[in-house]
């Protein structure tokens, strides 16, 4: 049932397994198709499953990308699968009111795995995440050295199971407190003035909401730690 967090993860498996064996969707259209085969009944377009479907994948999408990162070739050879891996799933640019209010925005693989490579994240890396959706910024980390936080509950519930044993949180990001002295911080915030001022420090004060987020979470960062923020207006 794509309507419960379980079913929708189980499906995401199996659109993880799919990726994994060189299957291609050309549309969201042909990825449904697929989760119809799964589900048993058609996927129909502006529903609430339609939605949940689109969730599915991409969640299946992150976990493909993980199992890809795992296998440990050359930064080349991973790169170039995870090109291979982004060519081959569905365009997943359909946004909804909620998505909109909360810009959340997905990083693609490929730039995700760049991003980890810059913040110096591998297996033994301790990381903060604070606005982790999926997990897609994670696809580096070992789970068990992740603190992440989430702030919309369904993508919450695919990320307690794409991220299992991470340190979790349900919260808006600017009202809670990180992790201390982690080695990485990576983030890819939502953007743009949210018509709120954020009082950073004594001196310094903004209504963007991403330079708000990104400059709070690196109050987490240990002395000589590495950050990464990636930005969706730069796709």
């Amino acid at each position: 049932d794509l309507m419960t967090p379980e079913g929708k993860f189980e499906v995401a498996k199996r659109v993880s397994d799919a990726l994994l064996s060189g299957a291609q969707y050309d549309n969201i259209a042909a990825a449904r198709q697929f989760i119809k085969g799964i589900v048993g009944r058609t996927i129909n377009p502006g529903t609430a499953e339609a939605k949940e479907a689109d969730e599915a994948i991409e969640v299946g999408v992150v976990m493909a990308a993980r199992s890809i990162v795992d296998e440990r070739n050359s930064p080349e050879e991973t790169y170039n699968k995870l090109v291979d891996l982004y060519d081959r799933q569905p365009s997943l640019n359909v946004r909804t009111s909620e998505s909109i209010a909360q810009q959340a925005y997905s990083t693609p693989a490929p730039l995700a795995y760049i991003a980890s490579q810059l913040a110096g994240i591998d297996k033994k890396t301790t990381v903060y995440e604070p606005t982790a959706g999926n997990g897609m910024l994670l696809i580096g980390a070992n789970s068990k050295n992740v603190t992440a936080n989430e702030l919309n509950p369904t993508r919450f519930e695919m990320l307690k199971r794409v991220e299992e044993g991470a340190k979790l949180t349900n919260d808006n990001a600017m009202g809670i407190t990180g992790p201390k002295n982690v080695d990485a911080v990576i983030a890819n915030p939502p953007f743009g003035s949210v018509g709120e001022t954020f009082k950073i420090s004594d001196t310094y004060s903004t209504k963007q909401i991403d330079h708000a987020i990104s400059l709070e979470a690196l109050d987490s960062l240990k002395e000589n730690g590495r950050s990464e923020e990636h930005t969706s207006e730069l796709q």
